[in-house]
């Protein structure tokens, strides 16, 4: 019996802790709302020059450690992630997906000089659906060629670099050429 009594207690004690803690919560008005967003509708959107120059400005020196990687090796999926990711998307718009895409069957990450770069094709599409892109880590700029319904893009971000296609990038759109005559 006095074990039965016990173990009323306690489970008088816990109800009663359970309820004064919801009663307390509940009571606690006394906090101020928290402070209205202001109405400005300028600040709220930077505009998109702003916009993309703010992500030109995202360094991709972190890429040095991904050279001999592949993009779809584990921790290495820099076209997916990271500032390589970004400045891509904010390069090639809705074309991302289709770069993303084309990339799909690729290389490693390689260095030439200072330049980074990764070249691919679009699974079972290889020759027509192509694309390569490249990182001037001196200038922290990036230039893609992209291969696609028989359109080709050379796009740059800064739109004002002057980035160099390596010699594995310029047999790849020589190929492409080629291919196509």
């Amino acid at each position: 019996m006095l074990q039965s009594k016990n173990a009323w207690v306690k489970r008088g004690t816990w109800a009663a802790v359970v309820l004064a803690g919801g009663l307390l919560t509940a009571c606690d008005k006394a906090q101020p709302p928290a402070p209205a967003a202001p109405a400005a509708a300028a600040d709220a959107a930077p505009a998109p020059a702003t916009e993309l120059a703010a992500v030109a400005a995202v360094s991709l020196e972190n890429l040095r450690a991904q050279v001999g990687k592949y993009p779809s090796d584990a921790g290495a999926d820099f076209l997916h992630q990271g500032p390589l990711s970004q400045r891509l998307q904010a390069l090639m718009g809705a074309d991302y997906q289709v770069l993303l895409t084309n990339l799909g069957t690729s290389g490693p990450l390689t260095q030439e000089g200072d330049l980074l770069f990764v070249t691919g094709n679009k699974p079972h599409e290889g020759g027509d659906e192509q694309a390569a892109v490249v990182v001037d880590l001196a200038q922290n700029a990036v230039r893609v060629w992209l291969a696609h319904a028989g359109q080709e893009q050379d796009k740059s971000d800064p739109a004002t670099a002057t980035v160099a296609w390596p010699s594995d990038v310029q047999a790849m759109q020589s190929n492409h050429k080629d291919m196509k005559k």
